[in-house]
């Protein structure tokens, strides 16, 4: 990892009006939906009670926080190679005793920075339960490392795209088919009895063992494995596209 090139791309990104835009819709659709969770639980106490405030405020608020992460993740990543492709600033970095390795690991550090930043105010929102509520401390906990996990993974997965994209909108528009491809995996295979390959990679599948609370080093070893092998598409690209 090259520090320059992740201090480069930090204020690409901080001075990119898209990423301060991403950060204000996400976090006003989340806030949004959050205080309709929470009036939805006090006005209908005496029902969803037996439930209890986990499960129909936490767990919901948290499945939709990862959707919004897995739509926003590619107007964070889509410029981070392909613009620098389309602009000739790619040529100016190959020039340089830059591996690929340091490029790609440099911009995606750089957007995990600003990505997780973000995902940061996602989990602050539901911790105010806390203060009068009584929660799950370890359902929140799996919330929100797999909240990590699926952030990280989703960022590789449009930073491969922008990769091997020729521009920025192209990069997008690569990305958000394939992850939604991925989330909706799921209900293939609910829907065919013997899909167990499509439940097998689909990211809404890992997940749910995280939104329930439970930690299975199988669903772990998902995003880690995943998130490398994106990343690894993403350095071979870059190596190709530098020796040709």
């Amino acid at each position: 990892m090259n520090p320059s090139i992740l201090s480069a791309e930090l204020r690409r990104l901080f001075r990119s009006p898209l990423t301060w835009f991403t950060f204000a819709t996400i976090q006003l659709v989340m806030s949004t939906y959050y205080l309709l969770l929470v009036l939805r639980y006090l006005e209908q106490g005496a029902t969803l009670a037996s439930h209890g405030v986990t499960q129909e405020v936490l767990v919901p608020y948290f499945f939709t926080a990862n959707l919004c992460v897995m739509l926003s993740a590619p107007l964070l990543t889509m410029s981070s190679i392909a613009e620098e492709r389309r602009n000739g600033m790619l040529r100016f970095l190959f020039s340089m005793p830059l591996s690929g390795i340091s490029l790609v690991t440099g911009k995606w550090l750089a957007v995990c920075c600003v990505g997780l930043g973000m995902v940061a105010l996602l989990i602050c929102v539901p911790a105010t339960l806390f203060w009068g509520a009584s929660v799950d401390p370890g359902v929140f906990a799996s919330n929100a490392l797999g909240l990590i996990l699926f952030s990280a993974l989703q960022i590789s997965l449009g930073l491969c795209a922008s990769a091997l994209a020729r521009t920025p909108t192209g990069a997008a528009f690569t990305a958000l088919p394939i992850a939604a491809c991925l989330w909706l995996a799921d209900w293939a295979a609910r829907i065919d009895g013997d899909g167990s390959l499509a439940g097998g990679i689909s990211t809404l599948t890992r997940l749910r063992s995280f939104l329930h609370g439970l930690l299975h080093t199988a669903d772990i070893a998902y995003f880690v494995l995943f998130t490398l092998s994106l990343l690894g598409i993403a350095i071979l690209t870059v190596n190709l596209e530098r020796d040709w």
